[in-house]
């Protein structure tokens, strides 16, 4: 139902990025048409069934075009997702007609002709089982010219050794990427080798990622050499079917050795509990990591417990990521590891614990926007148990007192953003949410600096919900936005204990709390009935008192009336 509702549909991220999915030929002739008005910055067209009569209507666009910076186009080929792990998360692309041949060869042939011509892009992601060999050496002669473009996506479950060899030859001559990622079934050792011929030559590249179906202890041997003496790299991540433990030892090792990489991640099937201790050892002696994501299906209980006490000693992580396979670790014993951990470790701002492998990758390789457009989660998805245990709810909630209040990564944002707008008047919070996702207001700390007049791209919430159709919701989040951001300046780490008090007994905007106050509100005379006990004193003292400071609030006539709506 997801993709035929967008099939027919434009998504309009903000007023110069066009987003689509589930895209065919004739449409991608009607972006062209739009991308020659020369008002798009950013093209995400993902899914369907692109061919190479849509690819080459967008590549001659992009000949004329002068202002699109990023492009992202999908075009897929029938997946065979019975291949095994790493193939299960190239058949997650879709299914296309039968009568598209995916961008295929063609395809990769008109950009390498738009490259030619446009001097504006700066960002290009291609994806499909289309891409082969042939595609990739086409695009080499393009990026070995190329003096614009900053960072190169390229996904081809048809890519192996020989494709990556010819785009890792082209590294060693550009001179402008900062950012190469590359991904195909077939890519094994040599492509490693190959990649490790361009990083010695390459001085621009800052950040890389391979992923292939083949790539053994042997490549990732090779590529901890490199590491090793490398100075420019900040971010490196590596995922591979066959990555056993000698190649996991041999990567941390240059972990050790190595004083730029700020970023590292790996994944594979094969890491198990001996190859998590290596990485412990590296977590624990690394002066320079920021953020360490790994992923893997038999990573165990014991594995998982390593990486727990890497965690405890650990002191310059921001941004820890695991995903693990629910077969080889409960629940239970993962959220209590990893909550142990976290008390005794100060420094982390960002903590992901996942039991979904494959949507944890494409959030690697893709970002965690392109991928909730292409996987958008269902009530019943795989972390969707890990949610409701005990541990991993005491997780989040230091997580958010760390963070000021607000939610620390994309997912639990989107959580937040979606019980943010909950219950608001005439069944109006569906819309609403779905409005302000399509002009990118995700987070509950956007809509904020939008009432704040500190966001980016909008001034007033008229222009993110406009008319009277949204007037009531705009009024009610106003409200609850004052609430929000008086408890975050009264309360600081602690805002969020105090919100999901009052959240408890459906107190959600300031004017609610003024009622209270003032001994109006139809339910509460006091805040001893929302607060209460000695646990609670110093929260309503610290409100009581605040409001008189302050003199916060709404007319009395308008929070009364708010509050009548908001309790009815």
């Amino acid at each position: 139902f997801f993709f035929a509702l967008l099939k027919t549909m434009a998504l309009p991220v903000k007023g110069t990025k066009l987003s689509m999915a589930s895209v065919t030929d004739d449409q991608c002739h009607r972006v062209a048409q739009e991308m020659r008005l020369n008002t798009l910055t950013e093209v995400c067209l993902m899914g369907g069934s692109v061919g190479a009569r849509g690819c080459e209507a967008l590549c001659t666009a992009l000949q004329e075009n002068k202002t699109v910076t990023s492009f992202t186009m999908a075009g897929l080929e029938d997946a065979d997702a019975e291949r095994g792990w790493f193939s299960g998360i190239q058949g997650m692309f879709g299914r296309r007609s039968s009568a598209a041949d995916g961008i295929g060869v063609r395809g990769c042939q008109a950009l390498c002709t738009a490259l030619q011509f446009n001097k504006t892009l700066r960002n290009i992601t291609l994806i499909g089982d289309g891409i082969r060999d042939q595609g990739c050496e086409a695009l080499c002669k393009a990026l070995q010219a190329n003096e614009t473009l900053s960072s190169f996506t390229i996904l081809g479950g048809g890519i192996s050794d020989q494709g990556c060899e010819a785009l890792c030859a082209a590294l060693q001559d550009n001179k402008t990427l900062s950012s190469f990622t590359i991904s195909g079934d077939g890519i094994g050792d040599d492509g490693c080798f190959a990649l490790c011929k361009a990083l010695q030559a390459n001085t621009a590249l800052s950040s890389v990622t391979i992923l292939g179906g083949k790539i053994s202890d042997q490549g990732c041997e090779a590529l901890s050499q490199v590491l090793e003496s490398n100075k420019t790299l900040t971010s490196f991540t590596i995922i591979g079917d066959v990555i056993g433990v000698q190649g996991c030892e041999a990567l941390c090792s240059a972990l050790q050795a190595n004083k730029t990489l700020t970023s590292f991640t790996i994944a594979g099937s094969g890491l198990g509990a001996q190859g998590c201790e290596a990485l412990c050892n590296a977590l624990s002696s690394s002066r320079t990591l920021r953020n360490f994501t790994i992923v893997g299906e038999g990573l165990g209980a014991q594995g998982c417990e390593a990486l727990c006490k890497a965690l405890q000693v650990n002191k310059t992580l921001t941004s820890f990521s695991i995903a693990v396979d629910p077969r080889s670790i409960s629940n239970d014993a993962l959220c209590e590891a990893m909550n142990e951990a976290f008390s005794a470790n100060t420094t982390l701002r960002n903590l992901v614990i996942s039991r979904d492998v494959t949507r944890m990758l494409f959030t690697v390789l893709l970002g965690e926007y392109l991928v909730s457009v292409w996987m958008p989660r269902g009530r019943r998805d795989a972390d969707s148990e890990l949610q409701s245990n005990r541990c991993f709810k005491a997780i989040q909630d230091k997580l958010r007192r760390r963070n000021g209040g607000f939610a620390p990564n994309a997912a639990a944002a989107a959580a937040d953003l979606d019980d943010f707008c909950a219950g608001l008047s005439d069944s109006a919070s569906v819309d609403v949410i779905s409005t302000l996702k399509s002009n990118d207001i995700r987070t509950v700390k956007a809509l904020v600096s939008i009432l704040q007049k500190r966001h980016d791209d909008f001034e007033d919430l008229r222009e993110v919900l406009p008319g009277n159709k949204f007037s009531t919701a705009r009024q009610e989040l106003e409200d609850r936005v004052n609430l929000e951001v008086h408890l975050m300046k009264w309360f600081g780490e602690e805002s969020h204990l105090v919100k999901s008090k009052l959240q408890e007994k459906r107190i959600v905007g300031l004017s609610d709390l003024r009622c209270i106050l003032d001994g109006s509100h139809p339910e509460f005379g006091s805040m001893f009935e929302i607060l209460p006990g000695k646990q609670n004193l110093k929260y309503r003292n610290l409100l009581e008192q605040s409001f008189k400071d302050e003199e916060v609030g709404l007319p009395r006539e308008l929070s009364r009336k708010i509050s009548r709506g908001i309790s009815s």
